[in-house]
């Protein structure tokens, strides 16, 4: 009796360790993604900061012809 009780025992926890095990992989997957998202993001904001750049150096240049904007 006690050997059926043990068997079920160790079943339930190779299942409990199967899932978390799968768990862990979709855990795991779920953080790849956000990585490659961040890496996205990275690289837009260093664009829309070149950018910014650009427009202030721009932005310099027109008002040291022709001065500041007249409100």
């Amino acid at each position: 009796m006690s050997s059926i009780r043990q068997a079920k025992r160790y079943t339930a926890r190779v299942n409990e360790h199967q899932v978390s095990a799968k768990k862990l992989a979709k855990a795991a997957k779920l953080r790849a993604k956000a990585a490659r998202i961040r890496e996205q993001v990275a690289k837009h904001d260093a664009k829309i900061r070149s950018l910014q750049r650009k427009i202030a150096d721009l932005e310099r240049k027109a008002n040291s012809i022709a001065g500041p904007p007249m409100r």
